[in-house]
Parts: structure tokens; sequence; C-alpha cells
């Protein structure tokens, strides 16, 4: 994940700036600056970014660990409540289909898993190390 920070949604050019002063240029770099709760607070507190903003962005890295799993489906997931790899490789396939669903009629993105899909990445998820850090 070398690509720029900018891919992230909600990382505009404010924002972007904001974490290019702080020397945070990639995808890569904001993940190793984000594990853990204390990370993210450090980094709200140094780069003026709500708390919020980072914490979600630290889910969809996080999340974008899995093989198949993008910036819009990323956004999905972290707005329909799955906060990191560990988290999703608990869910249940049908219900998370169902949560994500309802979730996506805010036009997140423009077609949900299907309930096949996510169990795939699911079970492919459980191959992944734990990486962030969740309360």
């Amino acid at each position: 994940m070398s690509e720029s920070i900018r891919k992230i949604e909600g990382i505009g050019e404010e924002y972007q700036s904001k974490l290019e002063y702080l020397g945070i240029h990639s995808l890569n770099e904001l993940l190793s600056m984000t594990k853990t709760q204390e990370q993210r607070n450090e980094l709200a507190e140094r780069s003026d970014i709500p708390v919020g903003h980072i914490d979600n962005w630290a889910s969809m890295l996080d999340l974008m660990r899995i093989d198949g799993i993008g910036f819009q489906y990323a956004e999905l997931l972290t707005y329909s409540g799955v906060r990191s790899v560990e988290d999703f490789r608990k869910r249940n396939p049908q219900n998370l289909h169902d949560i994500l669903e309802e979730t996506n009629q805010k036009h997140f993105c423009g077609t949900v898993p299907t309930e096949d899909f996510l169990g795939n990445l699911i079970e492919t998820s459980k191959s992944i190390t734990n990486i962030i850090e969740r309360y």
C-alpha cells in the first residue's frame, strides 16, 4: 500500500497536507502510525485532525489488507461497524450482508458483496495477522 494517502475516503487536500507535514505520505505509513489507540490519539493531537477520522482511516486500511477488499468495500465495512480484520473474521456472512445492504442505502458503493463472497473473504482474513488494536 505505497499509494497516496489521498486515496482514502475523507482525506482531502487539507488533511493530506497536515499528514504530509508530519511525514506521512503513503497508506503504509499511515497504517503504521495508527495501530494503537494511543498512536491514533497522538496523531490526532499532532495533526489537528479529529480522532474519529483517524480511527475510521485506520479501520479502512486494516480491512484493505484482506485480498478482495478495496477502498469502497473498506469504507462500507467501516461505516457498517466492522473496525478491523480481527472484527471482520468474527462476522457471520449472512448477518454482515444484511448490515451492509442497510448501510449501503446511503450510497457508499455501487454493489454490496454477496454472502458467498463475504464468506470467502472471512475465511481469507483468518490467515492475516492482527495489527490494529481496538478498545
